[in-house]
This record gives structure tokens, C-alpha cells and sequence, in this order.
């Protein structure tokens, strides 16, 4: 048995309702996984509250105004400090309410809420009553709100201490009163309706008695208003809100302007205190528009002054109407617009009209400036006019100018040269009169005559107020012309249209241009020569020139000439004979353009050898006809041309051939012969034929002589040959000599040596051309040398450097150095790019008379290209002109193999492919060549193949481009094919095909890098769900085993793959070997395509204890298969509980 201690009740002095607790027992912490249950029901204590509370309305009157969504809140409290606790009960009281002077359309009587319910720890509690807009206009209105106790209060203690309160609603609608405008306007004769109103801005209800006012009328005469109807007392309520009275604006026929009258309303009374908040508008305004008006204007349209003078204009009034006292019109004048520059002077520009004027004027005066000016108008209006129209608005004054300007033209000399000049001044006196600001006069000189003797320049002028004067040029031209001594020209002076008055003292100017030519005439030429020509005609120029050679034409329109007398003499010629003279005076006559004169010299063929003759033809008697300029012409330098006559009959001799050949041991027969004229009897010439001398000149584009003439004492040269004469007269026109070639038996190239012909003449003698003058002789040699290649190939790697041999082929004397050109043939296609020679291509090998054999050094160079093997062609040329017996031997061509060294690497873009399944991804094939490059046009055409594996063709896998292959090239450096892997949705690992590339075609070296083929891997992207079949496993001590299952969960095995597994056990709050033994049977397992789950167990033993559930974790640890297949499994339950549910015997407890 258990005693329990007393319970003490303590007074707590808060009121509350009858309270009660209970007595019970529970199972401890300690006991809670024990079979100890109590069995007895819980012992009841009540409390009784002695305490009482007592509460009050917190205010006695509430206000509030009325308006849109609002409410007054209306509360209860406890009363003096009286407060509820946690286990005091709540108070329950009631509200309403009931109407004073408000009524139901004033506020909702029912509270919100009704019912107030005091909850333990509040002092206060609140309820709400709706406030309602009714939109009337009215006094302040009032209700009752009362609290009585609801049917749950805490207790006979409580008790209402204030029980009811006043709420108060303030109204806040109102009502204006005042006119409907603040301004009414009417013309003379109109009604005026004038109206005041009684608003509601924000009310729809007068709720009170009539509204009742007066208005008064200020600022008027009775005679401008009549009110008609109504009266200005007057009468509003809500059922007549407007109230109107009609006044009449009487027409007085008085000009008097606008009149303004003033309305105010005044004693506005309601019968109530309430309602009338506002006077809008209080006061108001009348404008009365006179109709009445007079008609102004200007007595004239246009009025004219003179400078220096004064004009009156004038405005008159027509009027119609009376002008009423204290009334006048006035109006203002305004220049409109205005083009005279002269300062204008106005009396007044103001004007006005009052009862009983007609008229008004005013005085406008032109001041004289003393400037000339154009003549303008100035145009006047009426503008601001009051009380009146205008008829006559405006009105112009024309504005004369009465200044002028006097204009004169000087020159200081009126005598020039010609190629001189003198200035001409245009101006005019300033001093008393100016020209006006920005005005300008503009005027020309110009020629009386159609002349170009002279020039102005410029030929305009302007004159401003700035610019009194203007200077314009005379040049007088220098024509070059032969003319009279002196001409005399006028220039005239005329102004444009002057915008000013302009006089011109002297519009006339004479001058003088004196002439300064002087002619010369004389030959063109001091010297000439003419040929033989059988009587065709010579001219001989003569000219006629100024002194500083210029030809001078003579003017048209002078009856001018200048004439000459020709005269001929010779030492050596006949005139007759040799030559003759057609004329001998020559005239210059009148004419712009004056061409040389000419005189025909005819010289007379005479086919005479004879020599040159001389003529002198000469100028005299010079004479000038019809012209005033004394001493204006002379004879010039060339007066005299000296003529030769040149003989021009030729005998021409040449060798009858440009070449002769021969052959060693023989002779060549050498003939001059004439080639053009014939010999007088008794002439005999004479000409040389021989070798030529060191000092002769060669024949333009000729060889070097290479033969040698035969010296015997040596026994040596080529040839033999003297210096021979040979005579020719009329009856021997031709000779020939003898040249003998010499037989050297030496293998030599064919040399050659020229022979030259030269006349013998004394110094009397003439000489003839030479035609030909040099003949050449070939000595053709027949010995022979054969010369070819050690081989007909020859093969290297580049970057090599080696000799190629020319050697002969037989064994001859050579009695000189000779060379042989190495030739390359357009058949090779290796480029110079590819290999370099000592000396260059073409190759030139010099062998000297013993070598037998001579070479030449070729590198092949390294071009970093892959383009395959290439080859050079040689062939061996002689070239022409060298030794006659030379030739091309058997191996007189070879060829050279380059072996490119250079490759152009290429591989697989990735070293392993490892694809998942449903994927295309692509393969390629690219050039990692760093250095090598492509030889132009290259290219590599690869084809791929696919072998398969562990995969199957069209069922893991596919190639899905067509055709299989690609073409590499400089420009397209990696391509692609792509292979296509399909999803199985099969657990089956890694599985692999082999994917190769060979070559179709190439164009230039390739080496492939690591192989030509990958092992393309099939990523298996499926994987098996693996884990125990439950994650908790309840079993009761008494079942002595538990049986558990490792399972795939989800996945589709195949028979390649399989998971085996460990199994371990650890206690989580059971206890080994008390509660259960750690062993799993078995503790390993394995799970393939035909085990897709296995089971164990494991022992658990009844300890026969009362004790609360105990548990043990189970584990998988996998532990195959190969690394490669793990991924394929995923542990998704890698643990399970064993739960141990106690069934021992249960302990019970009684209070």
C-alpha cells in the first residue's frame, strides 16, 4: 500500500464558478515497458467559490458621426481592479439597445456580437454597433445600450454595477444656399434670369423648416435695370430648392461702355438652429453690354510730305449715338509698316472723342537727314479703339526724299602705252550729302568702241555711305601688232536704275595707246641643205617678226605692207644649171594671221660624182608702204641662207654573201661584186679584203672570232689568209679571192672569223657606201665526244645531299675546254621547293680537255609536306655553239627518286569509346600533324568497319552513316561516322564490338597513330534494384526464428550478370547471445537471372523477462561481382530491423 500526502485548497479571492479536480494513478517512466497497469478510477475533489465581482459600461455617453462603415464600440470592465484568473470561469452578459430620439435608420440595434462572454484573464470586453449614413440633414440624435447578465455568470456573487450608457450620433450632412453663378452677363434690351439654390453635397433630406432670405442690388442707376418677376425676398425648402427673379437690362441709346452691377444675399434665416452650414456664392456679378457704339476712321486714305516738311492727319467720328457724360472714345495710331529711312515725327499718337467732337488730328513731320534715300511709306492704323468700330482703319503717308548725289569720272593721264595701265576714279561729294544706309549705286564704264586695245577691269562700280569712290583699271593691251603709231578711245560712264536721286557731272573720257613694235624680217633658217632632186622645188621660209622674235600678224583694215628684194650668188654653182630661183620679191600684205612667206629654190639633177656645192641667197631693198610708223621694220639676223647642194650619185660595192661555211682541210672561195651605179670610163676604185683589224667595229649582233689564222712557224691556227687587193672599173664590176681551213684533228666547237671589205681613196676621192661591208666563214669541225650519266636512276631519302656524274663515254683528244648543260624535264614533278642545286638549274658542267669526268652537287630538302615520292628528270644538252663533235651519249637521261620522309599522322579523336545505350554518337578521325602539311590537292580517303565482340550487330549496336567513310584534306582536318547504340532495357554489363578504318585512296605520305582500330564499349545504363524484401521484421520471443529475404527488386537480369553478398548482424537494443544468437544463416548469398531471391534466418531466444520491444539491424554487404558489373546493382534497402515483441506475463496496480 502507497500513501498519498494531503491536498491543501488555497482562497485564491478571484471571483469564478465551482471548481473540481481529481485524484488518479499513472504508470511511471520507469514502468512504461512493464506489465504494471492500475486498475482503479480517478477520486474527485470539488471546490466552492466564495468571491464576487462586480462591472460598469467604461463610458457613460458614446459620440460618434455618422458616415460611411462606421460603428461605435461600446465595453464592459471589471470594476475596480477586479481581475479573472486561469481558473476562473467566464462571465456571460447580454447587450441591447433601445431608441432615445434616434430610430432604426439612424444605427443596427443589434451589437456585434450580443452576447459578451468576460474569458479568464481579461479585465474588458467589447461589442460593436453599426452606425448608418441616412443622408438627412438634421440635429444630433441619441439611444440607450443596456448589459444584463447572460445565463453562465461565475456566480451568486456578481453583480451589475452600471448597466446602461448613452450613445450620441453627430450628423454630418448640411445644406448651401447661395446664386447658381458668380457671374451673369446680357446685353442692353436681354432678360437676365438670376436663381438661387439650396445644395445637398452630401445629403438627400432637408429635415428642417424653410429656409428664408433677402438680396440686395448695388452699383446701378434705376434706369439700367427693371426687375420684371419675383421679388428679393425669398423662400427655400427641400421640396423647392430654387428660386428665381427676372431682370430686365434696359437699352439708354448712351455710349457708356459695359456696367457692372452687384448682387449679395443677406439675412438668411431657418427656423431651426440647424441645417444651413454654408452661404456659395453669397454675392454675384451682372455685366450689361452696351450696345451703343460710334464709327471711327481716317478722313483719308493717303497723304504726302516732302522731306523737311509736315502733314496733318486726321480720325473723324461718325456719330450715331450720344456720347454719354464722363464717357469718351479713345483709340491709339500704330505704324503698320514702314520703308522710308527718314526720321518721322508724330504730334501724339493718342487720340479721344467726347460728347460733342467730331474730329481729331494729328501732326506728322519728316525730318531732313541730308542723306540720300529711297522715297517710302510709312502706313498708319487704328488700333485699341474704344466704345466704337473703325470703318477707315488705315491710311498711308507717302514720304518724298528730296537729297541728291553728284556722280563724276577722272582719269590723271589720258596718254598710256600699250602693256600699261592708269586708274579711272568713280565717286561723288560726301560732304554735304551722303548716300543713306544700305542703300547702294551701282553703275558700269564701258568701251564706246568694239576694241580690244584695252581692258577695264572691273567694269562695275558701287557707291554706298561707306564708299564714296571706286578706282577702275585701264590696261592697255600689248597686240603684238605692227599697226599705227597712235589710237584714240572714249569710255562712257552710266548709273543703274538709281534707287536715289543721282546727277553725273561727266559721263565722257578720252585716251591715247601709242604703239611700240617694231618688225624684223628674215629667213627661218640661216642654213639648209638640199640633194639632187631633178628639179623638185625647195621653199625657202621667210618671215616677218617683232624684235623679240614673236611673229607679228599685221591688222585688218590698214592698207599695210612690207616688201624685199631676193638676191642669189654661188662660187661653185650655176644658176641654170645646178639650181633656179622662181621668185625674187617677197610682200607682207593686211592679215590676222600672217603665214611665212616663201620662195621656191628647184635644185637640178646632174648625175655627176662631183662633190657639194654652195649657194647664198640674200635679203635687200626693204620698204614700207601705207602706214604712219617710221622706222618700224629692219632686216632681221638670218638676211642671208647659205644652201648646199649635195651631190648624191653613189657606187656601191659588198661581198656578194653575209656567210661562208667550210669544212676543215678545204677552202672557201670569197667575191665582192657591185651592187649599185655605174662607173664613168676611165674611173678605176680600188678595195681591200682581209681580216679585220683590231680597231675595226664588228657587225652589230656578231660572235667573237674564235678561229686563228694559220701561223707557219708555229704550224698552228685555223685558217690561212693575206690582205688581197682587188681593182674594179666599168669593165670588171666583181673579184674573188682564196681562203684556205686548216685540218687540226682536234674535237673543237665550229669557230668562225670574219673577212672585211675596205675602199682605198685618197683625199680627193669620194667615199662610197659599203654593203655588206664584213662577210663571217664558219670552220665546221667533224670530230666527236659522247658524254652521259653514270646511271639511269638514282634514289634518296630527302634531306640528303649526293653527286650526279657526267662522265665520257669514249676517250677523244679535246684540244679546248667545252661544257654541257643538265638540263631538267617538264616530266619531273618535284618543284624547286623540293631540292636545291649548286649553280641553279639549268646545270652547266665545264670540262677541260683532259677531265673525263665532271659533277654537280643536288640536295633534297626537307619540306614538312606529305606528298608522297617524287622524281626529277635529267637530261644532258649541248647547248649551241659549242664544239661540233659534242653529243648526248647512251644514258643521256636519268631520274631521280625523292622517298618522302614526311607523313601526315592521323587518328582516332579518343583513345576509348565508351557509349551509352540509346545513344548516337560519332566517330572520328583526325590529322594531328603538327609540322607536316598537306602537298597540294591531297587528300585521305578512309573506309569503316565493324567487327563485333561481345555485342550484336542490329541488336546492341548499328552504323547509321552511308557510305562508312570519310575524306580527310588541309581544309576538312577531322570527319566523323556515326554509330548508333540501342537500349535493351537488359542487365547485362559492359559489352563490346570492334570498330577499324583502311585506306580507299590517298594523295601524298600518311602514317596512322596508335592503330587503325578501338574497341568501341557499351555502357549498360539499366540497373537492378537490390535490398531486403521488408525494412522491419516483428517476431515474438516464443518464435525462436526469424526468417528474412534478400530479393531484386526491380531490373531484368541476364545470365552474364549476378550479385553475391554478405549478410552481418549488430544489436540496436536487443542484447547477443541474451536476446537473440548474432548468426545469419547462411551469412552469404547470390542472386542471378534464375535466383532472383535467397533467404535466411537467424535465432532469437525468450529471455522471460518483462521488458519493452527489442531490436537488431541486419546488413548487406555486396561482395560480387567484378568492378566492372557493380554499378549495374543499386542497394536500395540495405538494412532491415528485427524487431523482438516480449510476451511475457503482465503485472497489474489497484489505488
Amino acid at each position: 500500500m502507497v500513501f498519498i500526502d494531503p491536498i491543501k485548497i488555497l482562497d485564491d479571492g478571484v471571483p469564478e464558478t465551482i471548481e473540481s479536480f481529481s485524484v488518479s494513478l499513472e504508470k511511471g517512466v520507469e514502468a512504461e515497458f512493464l506489465n504494471i497497469f492500475p486498475t482503479t478510477t480517478p477520486m474527485e475533489i470539488t471546490i466552492e467559490d466564495d468571491d464576487v465581482a462586480q462591472v460598469v459600461f467604461t463610458e457613460e455617453i458614446y459620440t460618434v458621426t455618422e458616415g460611411e462603415d462606421v460603428y461605435v464600440e461600446v465595453c464592459i470592465a471589471l470594476y475596480d481592479d477586479v481581475s479573472l484568473n486561469s481558473s476562473s470561469a467566464n462571465g456571460v452578459f447580454d447587450i441591447s439597445t433601445t431608441n432615445v430620439t434616434a430610430t432604426m435608420e439612424d444605427y443596427n440595434p443589434t451589437p456585434d456580437p450580443v452576447t459578451l462572454v468576460l474569458m479568464r484573464g481579461q479585465d474588458i470586453v467589447c461589442s460593436n454597433i453599426t452606425i448608418t449614413d441616412d443622408l438627412h440633414v438634421e440635429e444630433d440624435e441619441l439611444f440607450n445600450v443596456t448589459v444584463t447578465e447572460g445565463p453562465h455568470t461565475f456566480g451568486a456573487g456578481v453583480s451589475i454595477l452600471r448597466g446602461s450608457a448613452v450613445v450620441s450620433i453627430e450628423d454630418d450632412d448640411v445644406a448651401v444656399v447661395g446664386f447658381n453663378q458668380t457671374q451673369y452677363t446680357g446685353m442692353e434690351g436681354e432678360t437676365l434670369t438670376v436663381c438661387m439654390d439650396i445644395l445637398f453635397p452630401n445629403a438627400t433630406v432637408l429635415a428642417m423648416s424653410d429656409v428664408q432670405g433677402t438680396f440686395n442690388i448695388t452699383g446701378s442707376d434705376e434706369p439700367d435695370i427693371d426687375i420684371i418677376s419675383g421679388d428679393t425676398l425669398f423662400v427655400l425648402n427641400s421640396t423647392s430648392s430654387r428660386y428665381c427673379v427676372y431682370i430686365s437690362l434696359v437699352s439708354d441709346g448712351d455710349i457708356e461702355g459695359n456696367e457692372n452691377l452687384l448682387l449679395s444675399l443677406e439675412e438668411i434665416v431657418t427656423l431651426d438652429s440647424f441645417g444651413v452650414r454654408l452661404l456659395h456664392p453669397n454675392t454675384t456679378n451682372i455685366t450689361i453690354i452696351d450696345r451703343d457704339f460710334g464709327l471711327i476712321g481716317f478722313s483719308k486714305t493717303s497723304y504726302t510730305v516732302m522731306e523737311g516738311k509736315s502733314e496733318t492727319v486726321c480720325v473723324g467720328l461718325n456719330n450715331e449715338n450720344n456720347i454719354a457724360p464722363d464717357v469718351s472714345i479713345t483709340y491709339t495710331l500704330k505704324i503698320i509698316m514702314s520703308d522710308a529711312a527718314q526720321d518721322v515725327l508724330f504730334s501724339t499718337l493718342s487720340g479721344e472723342f467726347f460728347q460733342g467732337t467730331f474730329l481729331s488730328c494729328h501732326n506728322v513731320t519728316v525730318v531732313d537727314n541730308n542723306f540720300a534715300e529711297r522715297d517710302g511709306t510709312i502706313s498708319l492704323g487704328i488700333q485699341n479703339a474704344t466704345l466704337s468700330n473703325v470703318n477707315v482703319s488705315t491710311t498711308n503717308v507717302a514720304v518724298e526724299d528730296n537729297d541728291e548725289i553728284v556722280v563724276s569720272m577722272t582719269i590723271p593721264v589720258n596718254r598710256i602705252d600699250e602693256g600699261a595701265g592708269v586708274n579711272i576714279t568713280v565717286s561723288y561729294d560726301n560732304s554735304a550729302v551722303s548716300i543713306g544706309q544700305g542703300i547702294s549705286v551701282t553703275g558700269s564704264v564701258s568701251k564706246n568702241e568694239l576694241t580690244d586695245d584695252y581692258v577695264l577691269d572691273p567694269g562695275s562700280f558701287s557707291l554706298s555711305s561707306d564708299t564714296n569712290s571706286a578706282m577702275i583699271s585701264v590696261e592697255a593691251v600689248d597686240d603684238i601688232l605692227f599697226e599705227d603709231l597712235m589710237e584714240t578711245f572714249s569710255i562712257s560712264l552710266s548709273i543703274d536704275d538709281p534707287p536715289v536721286n543721282v546727277r553725273i557731272l561727266q559721263s565722257q573720257l578720252v585716251i591715247e595707246i601709242e604703239d611700240d613694235e617694231v618688225v624684223e624680217i628674215a629667213f627661218q633658217q640661216g642654213r639648209q641643205n638640199f640633194s639632187e632632186d631633178a628639179g623638185i622645188g625647195h621653199p625657202l621660209l621667210i618671215e616677218i617678226v617683232n624684235s623679240d622674235r614673236v611673229r607679228i600678224p599685221l591688222p585688218i583694215g590698214n592698207s599695210v605692207s612690207v616688201c624685199a628684194v631676193l638676191v642669189a650668188e654661188s662660187t661653185n654653182a650655176t644658176e641654170g644649171m645646178d639650181f633656179a630661183v622662181q621668185l625674187n620679191m617677197v610682200a607682207f600684205r593686211n592679215s590676222t594671221t600672217q603665214p611665212p612667206q616663201s620662195v621656191v629654190l628647184n635644185i637640178l639633177q646632174d648625175t655627176l660624182v662631183e662633190g657639194h656645192e654652195v649657194i647664198n641667197i640674200t635679203l635687200t631693198d626693204l620698204m614700207i608702204y601705207s602706214i604712219d610708223h617710221p622706222g618700224g621694220a629692219i632686216f632681221g639676223e638670218n638676211k642671208t641662207v647659205l644652201v648646199t647642194i649635195l651631190d648624191n650619185d653613189q657606187y656601191i660595192v659588198g661581198f656578194n654573201r653575209t656567210a661562208y661555211m667550210g669544212t676543215e682541210g678545204g677552202h672557201v672561195e670569197v667575191c665582192i661584186d657591185t651592187m649599185a651605179g655605174t662607173l664613168q670610163s676611165g674611173v678605176t676604185l680600188a678595195y681591200l679584203v682581209g681580216a679585220p683589224r683590231e680597231d675595226a667595229t664588228q657587225p652589230a649582233g656578231s660572235m667573237a672570232d674564235t678561229a686563228m689564222v694559220y701561223n707557219t712557224t708555229s704550224g698552228e691556227g685555223d685558217f690561212a689568209m693575206t690582205t688581197l687587193r682587188i681593182n674594179l672599173n666599168s669593165q670588171n664590176t666583181d673579184g674573188c679571192v682564196m681562203v684556205q681551213l686548216i685540218e687540226d684533228e682536234i674535237v673543237e666547237i665550229n669557230e668562225t672569223f670574219y673577212v672585211q671589205l675596205e675602199q682605198v681613196v685618197s683625199s680627193d676621192d669620194l667615199r662610197f657606201p659599203l654593203s655588206p661591208e664584213y662577210a663571217v666563214i664558219t670552220i665546221i669541225d667533224d670530230d666527236e665526244i659522247k658524254l652521259g650519266f653514270t646511271a639511269e636512276e638514282y634514289i634518296f631519302n630527302e634531306n640528303t645531299t649526293f653527286n650526279i656524274t657526267v662522265q665520257r663515254e669514249n676517250p677523244v683528244t679535246v684540244s679546248s675546254t667545252f661544257s654541257v648543260i643538265v638540263r631538267r624535264l617538264p616530266e619531273s614533278n618535284a618543284t624547286d621547293d623540293d631540292f636545291s642545286v649548286m649553280g641553279g638549274f639549268n646545270v652547266t658542267l665545264a670540262f677541260g680537255g683532259n677531265d673525263e669526268r665532271q659533277s654537280f652537287q643536288l640536295t633534297l630538302l626537307p619540306d614538312d609536306i606529305g606528298e608522297g615520292p617524287e622524281t626529277i628528270e635529267l637530261q644532258i644538252v649541248v647547248p649551241a655553239g659549242e664544239l661540233g663533235g659534242v653529243v648526248p651519249g647512251t644514258i643521256n637521261r636519268t631520274t631521280i627518286v625523292i622517298v618522302d620522309d614526311d607523313y601526315i599522322e592521323y587518328q582516332f579523336t579518343e583513345t576509348d569509346y565508351i557509349i551509352t545505350e540509346d545513344t548516337t554518337v560519332p566517330v572520328c578521325v583526325m590529322i594531328i600533324s603538327g609540322d607536316v602539311i598537306f602537298t597540294p590537292g591531297g587528300f585521305l580517303t578512309l573506309r569503316f568497319l565493324t567487327s563485333p565482340i561481345t555485342a550484336t550487330y542490329n541488336v546492341d549496336y548499328n552504323d547509321t552513316t552511308d557510305p562508312m567513310m570519310i575524306t580527310l584534306t588541309d581544309n576538312l582536318r577531322m570527319d566523323c561516322v556515326n554509330i548508333t547504340i540501342f537500349a535493351d532495357e537488359l542487365v547485362e554489363g559492359m559489352e563490346y564490338f570492334q570498330l577499324y578504318f583502311e585506306t580507299v585512296d590517298q594523295l601524298g605520305s600518311y602514317s596512322v597513330i596508335d592503330n587503325s582500330s578501338r574497341e568501341i564499349t557499351i555502357f549498360d545504363t539499366n540497373v537492378a534494384d537490390v535490398g531486403f524484401n521488408f525494412s522491419v521484421y516483428s517476431i515474438e520471443e516464443s518464435d525462436a526464428i526469424v526468417y528474412f529475404c534478400v530479393v531484386v527488386l526491380d531490373g531484368q537480369l541476364t545470365e552474364a550478370v549476378s550479385l553475391t553478398y554478405n549478410l552481418s548482424s549488430r544489436p540496436d537494443s536487443a542484447t547477443a547471445d541474451a536476446d537473440y544468437i548474432p548468426v545469419v544463416i547462411p551469412d552469404q548469398g547470390e542472386l542471378n537471372h534464375t535466383h532472383l531471391h535467397a533467404c535466411h534466418m537467424m535465432n532469437i531466444l525468450d529471455d522471460e523477462l518483462v521488458e519493452p520491444p527489442e531490436s537488431i539491424v541486419v546488413s548487406i554487404t555486396p561482395t560480387g561481382p567484378t568492378q566492372e558489373f557493380i554499378n549495374l546493382f543499386d542497394i536500395v534497402r540495405e538494412e532491415t530491423v528485427v524487431q523482438i515483441i516480449d510476451d511475457d506475463s503482465e503485472i497489474s496496480l489497484n489505488l
